[in-house]
């Protein structure tokens, strides 16, 4: 996942949140609406979307939800990659001790043995 996130209803193939807003306030003709219905037939994300949208009583809000959505999945991915950061230092940081203790436990073993 190289792209940053910028926007759920982004060009892939699936419908525009434009399209989405348009079926349910009814600005479609009859041929987009058979074409919006049988993509939604068929994609599992763009139907939950759809679903979601449907259980919004004010549709001017529809925008505002959008994009508070974004603005938690932002927040979201943030704090998620942040954690990875910190892992991937804990690992390192770890690696790095014991590289350390096994480089002065040789140190010491061939002080010891050499004494001997």
């Amino acid at each position: 996942m190289a792209k940053s996130i910028s926007s759920i209803f982004e060009e892939s193939g699936c419908l525009s949140e434009k399209q989405l807003t348009d079926y349910l306030n009814g600005r479609m003709n009859e041929s987009e609406m058979h074409s919006l219905e049988a993509h939604i037939a068929g994609c599992d994300f763009c139907n939950e979307a759809l679903e979601g949208l449907m259980q919004v009583e004010n549709k001017e809000e529809i925008p505002v939800i959008i994009k508070q959505i974004h603005n938690q999945v932002r927040r979201d991915l943030k704090a998620h990659r942040a954690r990875r950061k910190k892992v991937k230092m804990y690992v390192w940081l770890s690696f790095l001790v014991i590289i350390i203790l096994i480089i002065l436990l040789v140190a010491f073993l061939a002080e010891y043995y050499a004494i001997k």
